[in-house]
């Protein structure tokens, strides 16, 4: 189960808006959205896309969702250059 985080508290302590923390800001093609969105999207291309349907299941442990997201990110990138 995910990690419940007080938002008003961890901007307090980080001294940050609590906006901030609710932002998310890709750090390869600078796209920027509330991380809700962000959330939500990724959720649905999960659901949607039928590699990612196979290759990451339920109980897929983070370390092989990442690898599996990397694979096909640079995949990606790779045709598109």
């Amino acid at each position: 189960m995910g990690m419940l985080v007080n938002i008003g508290k961890a901007a307090k302590a980080l001294d940050v808006h609590p906006e901030t923390l609710r932002s998310f800001h890709c750090r390869h093609c600078h796209y920027t959205a509330h991380a809700d969105t962000v959330g939500a999207i990724n959720v649905e291309r999960r659901y949607t896309d039928p590699e990612l349907r196979e290759r990451i299941r339920v109980f897929t442990p983070k370390e092989g969702v990442l690898k599996v997201l990397r694979e096909i990110f640079e995949r990606k990138n790779t045709l598109l250059t």
